[in-house]
């Protein structure tokens, strides 16, 4: 398996481009993109059942995508996702692909369907980047 590297800035530009072609419909393809990403890395984890979440979180890590990550009761706590950039003045976050990554490999780790809710973000001027989990159904 190959991995390329492509820097926040790129990741800031390439939103800022769907954005203009699509509006917010674009973060609807970015959360699939990260239910597509968080599959693939689920299945690492599988592999080690007993340690699904550290192995998950060692991925995002390595990978990348979060600086650090804890995962405490209903909430994730992120620091330095890929995704933050300057606020454009929009009020909205930006952490479109983490939730769809998120969403996916707790939906494994649970076995049931998950809704990932970013109530916090960097880009926004938070601390942190925060994500409440909600169980569905």
């Amino acid at each position: 398996m190959r991995f390329v590297k492509v820097s926040q800035d790129e990741i800031s530009k390439i939103r800022n481009l769907y954005e203009g072609v699509m509006s917010y419909a674009s973060h609807g393809l970015f959360y699939r993109e990260g239910l597509f990403l968080g599959e693939e890395m689920a299945k690492i984890a599988e592999k080690t059942p007993d340690e699904f979440i550290h192995v998950i979180s060692n991925v995002l890590v390595g990978r990348g995508w979060v600086d650090s990550i804890s995962f405490e009761n209903d909430r994730i706590i992120v620091k330095g996702c890929i995704e933050v950039s300057e606020d454009d003045g929009t009020g909205l976050e930006t952490c479109h692909r983490l939730r769809g990554i998120l969403s996916k490999v707790l939906e494994i780790f649970m076995q049931q369907q998950v809704k990932i809710v970013e109530t916090e973000c960097e880009t926004l001027g938070a601390e942190n980047c925060v994500f409440k989990i909600e169980k569905e159904g």
